[in-house]
């Protein structure tokens, strides 16, 4: 075969044309369904495999990036192996080799910021809490991520969530207490912990902490409380919250009695708190309660997403808001779940039916995970058997929306690097240059109205998009006439 001659610059101008002019059309499409009262109508796709580990894999956890891009870290651990590494993985790229991160992980969790960061916060040997982070687009590089950083020491049951103006908050459990943390910084500079509540009983610890922030700058926080040494079963749920970013907390209001744990949290922007638990095996069951932006503690009454008698404590649930402020759930109870909420909560329905008669030596189909991308793609992911991660997705009639990161500060563009002499890789041509051109594309579309307003636009902007598209088109056209006429 002979060898490909290299595009000449007016050849690559006309391809880079022709490519954005499909990509802006593209964006023009308006997805279309029913009214927000008949509830989401979700097109699902197939499970499939993501991940086999020839020794034991477990914690998927997925992540949205500022650019609407869906990343996958899980745990792995090889026949031989000591202890746990953390992979980072793209699930819509089979064929990309998953990378590590982290090796010596307990337990880990992932945030993404508004600057197109990812953040892991990881649980290591010695019960130490190590952090590192990287560019979004890198991830899939493992040299990109930075040299983790020990921030402390804590128990099972860590968190890291991002605000609306990038800032970093940590919870953790410590002692007989929970402690929080926070960085303004991207994470190069952390604030000295402080002690956000202790345990009800005084023997007790705290376990699966979880934090959230709203665009007030309302710091919330959730966690379960069991008593060592069993830890079973467990005290209750229990919040906090702080209005002063994290330096005095409110006294704890337990949420949910004995036999009740595994809380998972979510704030809206507006202030509006949303906690989702699990009942012990003893009791089953998955409950849910709200707290109204402005409510002065005031939360709902209970709501049974899942009876009594149903599943027990068995993987994280993972909470997230569609374009429309629906609520969906990824969570098991005896298999893979999803459920989501308006003004109510509709039926649950089982997305691993199908895996019901795959040999499974262990009998495990749990750990399920949930992530929102674009504001209408539901992605899921769960682990089978302790060998695989599937994962799937489902379309929604929410409107799509084009998400549109900040530029990176620029104290923490200088930080960005690698804090350890891991060599940087060049970034993939169909990451970081994927990610740029998508951000010169939408920000040629939008108006400044639309860009005062937020960092998402709805895509049903059609006749613009339609204009910008002809013009590119004809320009890529013009182009490639004239780079015809010079060959000949």
């Amino acid at each position: 075969m002979g060898r490909a001659t290299p595009m000449s610059v007016w050849e690559r101008l006309a391809s880079t044309c022709v490519i954005a002019a499909c990509c802006v059309g593209s964006m023009g499409r308006v997805v279309r369904g029913a009214p927000a009262a008949q509830g989401p109508i979700v097109a699902w796709s197939e499970p499939r495999v993501v991940w086999e580990s020839g020794g034991r894999t477990s914690g998927p956890i997925l992540v949205t990036d500022a650019w609407g891009k869906v990343h996958l870290f899980f745990l792995n651990q090889e026949e031989g192996e000591a202890s746990n590494t953390l992979y980072h993985a793209n699930p819509e790229d089979l064929d990309a080799q998953p990378v590590d991160v982290m090796l010596g992980i307990n337990e880990y969790r992932v945030a993404a910021d508004t600057y197109g960061r990812l953040h892991v916060l990881a649980l290591g040997a010695a019960n130490s809490v190590t952090f590192a982070s990287a560019m979004s687009a890198e991830a899939g590089n493992a040299g990109a991520w930075s040299q983790p950083e020990a921030l402390g020491t804590a128990s099972l049951g860590i968190d890291i969530t991002a605000d609306s103006k990038g800032g970093l908050h940590v919870c953790y459990p410590h002692d007989h207490s929970v402690v929080y943390q926070r960085s303004d910084d991207g994470g190069a500079t952390w604030a000295e912990p402080v002690r956000a509540g202790d345990m009800l009983d005084s023997t007790g610890a705290g376990t699966y902490v979880r934090c959230a922030v709203d665009d007030t700058g309302t710091v919330h926080m959730a966690w379960a409380e069991a008593r060592p040494p069993n830890y079973y079963p467990p005290d209750g749920v229990f919040y906090a919250r702080s209005t002063d970013g994290g330096t005095s907390w409110s006294a704890a209001e337990e949420i949910a009695g004995a036999q009740h744990s595994l809380p998972a949290l979510l704030a809206d922007p507006t202030g509006t708190v949303h906690l989702f638990w699990h009942g012990a095996a003893g009791v089953g069951g998955r409950y849910y309660r709200r707290r109204p932006a402005g409510a002065a503690g005031d939360w709902g009454p209970t709501e049974t997403v899942v009876p009594a008698g149903r599943g027990g404590m068995s993987g994280d649930a993972f909470l997230a808001l569609d374009s429309r402020n629906t609520l969906h759930v990824g969570m098991n109870v005896d298999g893979i779940y999803w459920a989501s909420r308006d003004s109510e909560w509709r039926a649950p329905i089982e997305l691993s039916a199908v895996q019901g008669d795959l040999p499974n030596a262990s009998r495990s189909i749990e750990q399920a995970t949930l992530a929102i991308a674009n504001g209408n793609e539901i992605h899921v992911a769960w682990e089978f058997d302790f060998k695989r991660i599937y994962v799937l997705t489902g379309q929604t009639d929410a409107p799509a929306v084009v998400p549109t990161p900040w530029p990176l500060p620029r104290v923490q563009a200088d930080d960005a690097t690698p804090r350890a002499a891991r060599s940087r890789p060049t970034p993939s041509p169909d990451s970081a240059s994927a990610a740029a051109a998508t951000a010169s594309i939408t920000a040629s579309v939008l108006s400044a109205e639309a860009l005062a307003a937020g960092r998402t636009v709805d895509r049903g902007h059609l006749p613009v998009m339609l204009g910008l598209t002809f013009s590119l088109a004809v320009v890529g056209w013009v182009v490639l006439r004239r780079w015809r006429d010079v060959q000949r």
